[in-house]
């Protein structure tokens, strides 16, 4: 995982007059990192009942995937994500999980080039589409949505990832101190109605570390897990 994982522990000598103390802080230390990790790497909602849709034909929007260094209180580019690669696994396993419920998909919008630089039209498209995964259509969102919805008879699914890049967990054996890793990305989805601009349905997961790239496992399971309750159609 990016930024030294979500297994990495820090360690520093310690002199050896203070090994057994040590020893014991590290097993001590060990097990509360273990049962952390056991405990929740995926933070969702409780599955809801899952509803039944007249509709079977989704257009899906390109996700929007943005970073954040904690460590700098704001939003940046990094090269140590591969975006095109997140990208494109979000696609394949949003894809694969709507058509095992009988859906037909379709992705839509052009090619989303990652850079340090965007344009002012980019940064609005970007900041509508975080609006819709969320599930919120702002008055301001209003006319982009009604582009992207001309066809009545179908839906619209918006998908982002938000990364938080923060710190990798530490364990000081000196002082017995654990500090927890912070590195968290979020992953949100929004179904919304073309006749009515109204959200069919939201759900949203944090995943407590950075994915690699598409292939990885926790990532997966995540994606897979977010649309558990999706609508069905009739």
């Amino acid at each position: 995982m990016r930024g030294g994982g979500k297994n990495m522990i820090c360690f520093y000598a310690s002199p050896p007059q203070n090994f057994k103390k040590n020893l014991g802080r590290f097993l001590m230390a060990s097990f509360i990192i273990f049962l952390a990790g056991c405990s929740a790497r995926t933070t969702v909602q409780p599955l809801r009942p899952i509803v039944r849709i007249e509709k079977n034909s989704i257009n899906i929007l390109k996700p929007v995937l943005r970073f954040e260094d904690l460590k700098k209180e704001k939003r940046s580019y990094s090269d140590e994500i591969n975006y095109s690669r997140l990208e494109r696994g979000l696609l394949r396993l949003t894809k694969s999980n709507l058509a095992q419920k009988g859906f037909s998909v379709e992705v839509v919008d052009q090619e989303i080039s990652y850079s340090e630089e965007k344009s002012d039209l980019t940064e609005s498209e970007d900041l509508f589409k975080l609006e819709l995964s969320k599930g919120y259509v702002s008055s301001k969102a209003k006319p982009y949505l009604q582009q992207k919805c001309q066809n009545p008879n179908k839906m619209l699914l918006a998908l982002a990832i938000k990364i938080y890049k923060g710190e990798s967990g530490a364990w000081f054996p000196n002082t017995g101190t654990i500090l927890p890793n912070t590195h968290k990305s979020c992953i949100y989805a929004a179904l919304i109605d073309c006749s009515s601009h109204k959200t069919i349905w939201k759900n949203a997961i944090i995943l407590r570390e950075i994915p690699d790239d598409e292939d990885d496992e926790d990532f997966i399971k995540a994606v897979t897990r977010l649309f558990a309750d999706f609508p069905t159609p009739l």
